[in-house]
């Protein structure tokens, strides 16, 4: 199957950066990309939502950035194969592009000696999972 998935409006969701020093300055890069395989109907027509981490670390420190987009042009790519499309496809290796640009410059802000790479890394994917989280509460009575 050869389908050209399209990224739409990518924008930064969260950022941050801390100096640190650490028993450890292995260089780490994580790439993280949670998806919902079911479309939203907009104005535009449907997109799938998209939503990336990225976290590097090194000597100096660490920090993440959140990004998120729409994806649109999937609609002949069956539920059970959509993530194998999206891993590999142009429009992962975009949002990362888009969230390494603002990535680097914070990083070397803070002094972290990281070398991100040019390209995407192999990311970790996830389902989204739209259920609220179940916090266990207490009363003060207990």
């Amino acid at each position: 199957m050869n389908t050209t998935l399209a990224l739409v409006s990518p924008y930064i969701d969260r950022w941050r950066a801390v100096r640190a020093s650490s028993a450890s300055d292995e260089q780490h890069v994580q790439w993280d990309v949670t998806y919902d395989p079911t479309p939203i109907d907009t104005t535009y027509g449907d997109v799938w939502p998209v939503f990336a981490t990225l976290h590097a670390g090194g000597s100096g420190g660490w920090g993440d950035i959140s990004v998120a987009a729409f994806v649109k042009n999937a609609h002949d790519v069956a539920p059970d194969q959509f993530e194998e499309v999206l891993a590999g496809s142009e429009a992962v290796e975009t949002l990362y592009d888009f969230a390494r640009s603002h990535f680097v410059p914070m990083l070397a802000g803070i002094g972290a000696e990281v070398t991100m790479p040019a390209g995407s890394p192999k990311p970790t994917m996830s389902l989204y999972d739209d259920e609220p989280l179940q916090v266990e509460t207490r009363s003060e009575d207990e």
